[in-house]
């Protein structure tokens, strides 16, 4: 008997999933074919320096690993199930080994972004800006973030790659953060007994920055953009007044909070919304800037931590990231701060303007930073909102790919509970539903989670049509 289910097994593999496979594979050497390319190419360019070849080593060893791994699992799996015929000792078998191959790539991966930081960032970084402080495992501490009094809730600080330096004289110091609120829920155990669970949830995760100026500004002033989730303000308004501004563009993006209007009024010269803008622009994600006292508080939630590399993209990728963070930091700083008056569209900060040139001003400064036409702002507005939706696609894809296979799983185990035919012929044989929705669902969610989109998507198709064919 147990050769006859070893025999239906391997008709199975060979008849329905050796076919996909070998589609997969020719799909998946395109893919190869390509980083292959993006690799010569941050090779040739890493050559002649010896850090930055170690690191190239370190992340190809760690990727060729994952792969490795990835592809033993379906390999050992067939061998000891024909070997022994027990399919738990197959699939348990291969999944040791690819969970052992899987820890080993991650602590390369480990080393190989600790001597990105320590060959390449931190080296750049003292390229631009004085008196450095780099840590990467350093973050805000709690008090100072608490103490704002910004966020909704904020129970926890987390962060890394704490920078704390000087640029062109004005101090700042950021860091990647994520921002938790403790919550506790009421759970029931297996023998109907309740007790209470602590759990935590992302109030904000992205970038923030802090600005140490020498005056102080008037009062305090909130920037909120209208997307930025968690600000408290928003909740418990606790004095704050809304405050309208006359700039109708800055308006669609930003919601304007004081204690006193003037405040706002004040803190809010036409530099400082042209860097508002900068930083939107440069971006395309929510940011709320806090002022208080001489310090601007600066929080954007990115999608990246900043200095942190991904086995995805080679070397020479990562650089050029790097070399883009780093500008971000002083292109906000320059158009901020440091923008000279020279130029069309060029301003400074002087509060002794008048309302109606300082409004000129203004309207200038934001000209500059959102675009000369109407036709170029409508360009980047569509770019801007395609990109998110896309982004926002891209993130629940595998999530959603998953659902619908768990869903037919489900249902496909309800109604073929006899088995599925492995096959066309009217003598194909009958493997276990559960049997093949294991193989199936390792395959689909695998390739989901490494998002690996055409191959997902066909191994999809192919179920939901293969088990159309037998419902």
């Amino acid at each position: 008997m147990d050769f006859e289910i070893i025999y239906i097994l391997l008709l199975f593999f060979l008849n329905i999933i050796a076919p996909v496979l070998i589609v997969i594979g020719l799909i998946w050497l395109i893919f190869v074919g390509r980083g292959t390319y993006k690799t010569m190419k941050s090779l040739g360019a890493s050559r002649g320096d010896a850090a930055a070849m170690a690191l190239e080593k370190e992340r190809m060893k760690a990727r060729i690993i994952t792969i490795v791994g990835f592809i033993l699992w379906p390999v050992v799996f067939v061998a000891v199930l024909s070997m022994s015929g027990n399919f738990g000792l197959a699939f348990y078998s291969a999944s040791i080994i690819s969970i052992a191959l899987g820890f080993w790539a991650a602590k390369i991966s480990k080393r190989y972004n600790a001597g990105f930081k320590e060959n390449f960032v931190k080296v750049e970084l003292s390229k631009v800006f004085d008196n450095l402080q780099y840590e990467p495992g350093g973050k805000f501490d709690y008090a100072s973030i608490s103490s704002l009094d910004f966020f909704a809730e904020c129970d926890a600080v987390r962060g890394n790659d704490l920078i704390i330096a000087d640029y062109k004289g004005l101090h700042f110091a950021q860091c990647d953060m994520g921002v938790q609120e403790r919550y506790t829920v009421t759970v029931e155990d297996r023998n109907g007994n309740s007790h209470e669970e602590t759990r935590w949830r992302d109030i904000f995760k992205g970038r923030g920055m802090r600005f140490d100026f020498a005056d102080k500004f008037r009062g305090k002033v909130q920037v909120v953009a209208k997307d930025f989730e968690g600000a408290k303000v928003r909740a418990s308004r606790g004095g704050w007044q809304t405050v309208e501004t006359e700039l109708a563009e800055f308006r669609k993006h930003f919601e304007v909070y004081a204690l006193d209007p003037l405040d706002a009024m004040a803190v809010l010269t036409p530099q400082m919304i042209e860097g508002i803008f900068y930083l939107r622009q440069a971006l395309g994600v929510a940011a709320a800037f806090y002022f208080i006292e001489n310090t601007m508080a600066v929080f954007i939630a990115t999608g990246r931590e900043a200095f942190d590399v991904s086995g995805k993209r080679t070397l020479l990728e990562e650089r050029g990231l790097l070399e883009r963070d780093i500008a971000l930091v002083t292109g906000f700083m320059d158009v901020m701060y440091f923008k000279s008056q020279e130029g069309s569209g060029s301003i400074a900060m002087n509060a002794a303007a008048d309302a109606g040139d300082a409004r000129a001003e203004t309207a200038a400064s934001v000209a500059a930073a959102i675009g000369s036409s109407g036709s170029e702002r409508l360009t980047r507005k569509a770019k801007h909102a395609t990109g998110k939706t896309v982004r926002t696609a891209m993130k629940f894809l595998p999530n959603v790919i998953i659902v619908v296979f768990l869903v037919s799983a489900v249902y496909g185990i309800i109604k073929l509970p006899d088995g599925i035919v492995a096959g066309t012929s009217s003598d194909a044989p009958l493997v276990p539903t559960i049997g093949y929705m294991i193989v199936a669902g390792i395959f689909i969610i695998a390739f989901a989670k490494a998002r690996h989109w055409i191959g997902t998507l066909i191994l999809l198709a192919f179920h939901l049509i293969f088990m159309a064919a037998n419902l």
